[in-house]
């Protein structure tokens, strides 16, 4: 369609040119007429027929300006047809970037309100992790493969914007994506930092209790030999013994140790016990052993510390973001 002119062009060519006269047997005639005016004679029942032909100046006129009007309205159709295409190239650009900028008003709501039941779960003091889903939409990579400069167009042909003023709303726009983007990262990458930090410093505590386990057995037989008998009723070793049987063995099985109750219930009354032991030097590589088991327990809080503080951020941003995009797409109606 959009050449179209091309075979207007040509057929009104063909048509300009005078029709062929190959049935015509005329003779010009010799009688004397106007320089302007051809006559032909012919023989019809043995007689003289003379033809006169006067040249048309119109006809011919209009034959040599056909193709030249011809060639006009072609390029005005062509013309036409990538005006109305355009047109519509830039409205379907306008309206993708309205439907990605209206997809993002939900999950951004969605998210704020996973994190803030996250956190809800994450600062009781038990062992498991809550499980927090993240959306993937709100990493805004659809918007990577959208045409900037189109949306400048639709705001200016489709919004009735002034040039300056579309300017500034793409600006606008894409300062929003970025932040959004950057939100989006940094909640991924905290988010599996402190899954990393948790399990790594977990399992060096589960590594520490049973270190502690071995080193108190140890003990437990130096106090044997010291004593000549078992050790399990002497005050040295029992209280010990009981703290492991109430509060270690019970869970060593599946290591879902809470943290939070094993610093309680059985880290600081151990050091408490082994205060009172300190002069007896076969109780360092106890003492030695339960510092670094608490140093693991400290690490654990302060990861769960630092992750709160994160995402109390992201819920801030987000809610600043979730207030901008009302905005922006208020700014496209």
């Amino acid at each position: 369609m959009k050449h179209i002119f091309i075979f207007i062009f040509f057929f009104s060519t063909i048509i300009s040119f005078p029709q062929s006269k190959k049935n015509l047997h005329l003779i010009p005639s010799q009688n004397n007429t106007k320089a302007s005016t051809k006559v032909y004679s012919n023989k019809v029942n043995d007689k003289n027929l003379n033809i006169y032909i006067k040249p048309s100046s119109n006809s011919n006129t209009f034959k040599d300006i056909l193709p030249i009007l011809t060639l006009l309205l072609g390029i005005f159709i062509n013309r036409s047809i990538d005006f109305l295409t355009d047109r519509k190239r830039i409205k379907k650009h306008g309206e993708r970037w309205k439907i990605e900028l209206n997809s993002l008003e939900t999950p951004i709501n969605k998210q704020n309100e996973i994190i803030k039941t996250f956190l809800i779960e994450h600062e009781k003091e038990k062992a498991e992790v809550p499980q927090m889903t993240i959306y993937s939409s709100l990493d805004c990579k659809t918007f990577d493969s959208l045409d900037k400069p189109e949306l400048i167009k639709y705001l200016e042909k489709y919004r009735s914007k002034k040039y300056s003023e579309s300017i500034k709303i793409s600006n606008k726009i894409q300062a929003f994506i970025s932040i959004q983007k950057g939100i989006f990262e940094n909640l991924n990458i905290k988010f599996k930092d402190y899954l990393r930090e948790i399990s790594l410093h977990t399992t060096s505590l589960n590594n520490n209790l049973q270190e502690l386990h071995r080193i108190f057995g140890d003990y437990a037989v130096e106090i044997d030999k010291e004593i000549g008998k078992s050790s399990i009723n002497d005050d040295r070793v029992k209280p010990i013994l009981i703290l492991f049987e109430n509060e270690i063995i019970p869970y060593r099985e599946n290591a879902l140790y809470n943290i939070y109750h094993i610093d309680d219930k059985f880290y600081k009354p151990l050091i408490g016990i082994l205060t009172q032991l300190r002069h007896d030097d076969r109780t360092k590589p106890l003492i030695t052993s339960v510092r670094q088991g608490m140093i693991s327990i400290n690490y654990i809080k302060n990861e769960k510390y630092y992750l709160k503080v994160n995402l109390e951020s992201t819920i801030t941003q987000y809610t600043q973001q979730a207030k901008e995009l009302e905005i922006i797409l208020k700014e496209l109606k």
